[in-house]
């Protein structure tokens, strides 16, 4: 089941393109990759993904819901974890929390027992009364995350979240993310660290100078650059000549 549909998505930019006629879908139980060279679109993709930018052609659904109509609604559905964590520097852990909650409308029961669940996961025990500025840079991110998980959103994007994390921190991620798909979730994973996007993700959307490269599971991309067995980090060179565009 297609969680995510963008369909002919074009977002122009004075003479130049930011992204042009991106056409792909998240389901239900998948991660999907997002990697390109920077300047490939990446960021503005993302954007529109959540409604921050109109596209001038395209659209996006979520669900059977289109983004720019739906609005409120369909964004309840998406969680969204920044490459920069954007927090209140003077608000604690909790009341990061209970902010959102409010926002979200959470009961306040199912609030508190999803609360707690997070707080040990992230390892965010004795530091809930912890304004955000006095925070680790690890300890920021957990709370990102934190925040962008709090409403169960079925859909998460997430933006280069492993920044700051320990090894420890990110092999619990990456087992969280695979939960979430698990679960009949979806997660679109923008990463520069293909070798962890090679174990993590499901299939690979390859984005280059704000085009489509590629898309599909490893092996498909693997045929498609002529590089059977290699890794997708090789594959990803090829596709994108390189990866030395600005």
């Amino acid at each position: 089941m297609s969680l995510l549909k963008v369909e002919g998505l074009t977002k122009k930019y004075d003479k130049h393109f930011g992204v042009e006629d991106l056409t792909f879908t998240l389901n239900s139980g998948e991660i999907l990759g997002l990697v390109g060279p920077n300047g490939a679109g990446k960021s503005t993709s993302i954007k529109a993904l959540l409604g921050l930018i109109q596209p001038e052609r395209g659209q996006v659904l979520v669900g059977p819901e289109q983004l720019s109509i739906a609005g409120v609604a369909a964004k309840q559905m998406i969680g969204y974890i920044p490459e920069f964590p954007v927090l209140y520097s003077d608000l604690t852990v909790r009341e990061h929390a209970h902010f959102l909650g409010m926002a979200y409308g959470i009961p306040e029961p199912e609030f508190q027992a999803y609360y707690g669940e997070l707080v040990e996961r992230f390892h965010l025990e004795g530091k809930e009364d912890k304004a955000a500025v006095h925070l680790s840079k690890g300890m920021e991110q957990k709370l990102s995350m934190l925040c962008a998980l709090i409403h169960r959103p079925r859909i998460l994007i997430a933006d280069e979240p492993f920044n700051g994390l320990d090894p420890q921190g990110q092999r619990e991620f990456k087992d969280l993310l695979r939960e979430l798909a698990n679960e009949g979730g979806g997660v679109l994973l923008c990463t520069h660290q293909l070798d962890t996007a090679e174990r993590v993700c499901d299939r690979f959307l390859i984005l280059n100078q704000g085009r489509q490269a590629a898309v599909g599971t490893l092996p498909e991309l693997q045929a498609a650059s002529g590089l059977p067995g290699s890794s997708l980090e090789d594959v990803f060179l090829a596709l994108t000549g390189g990866g030395k565009h600005a």
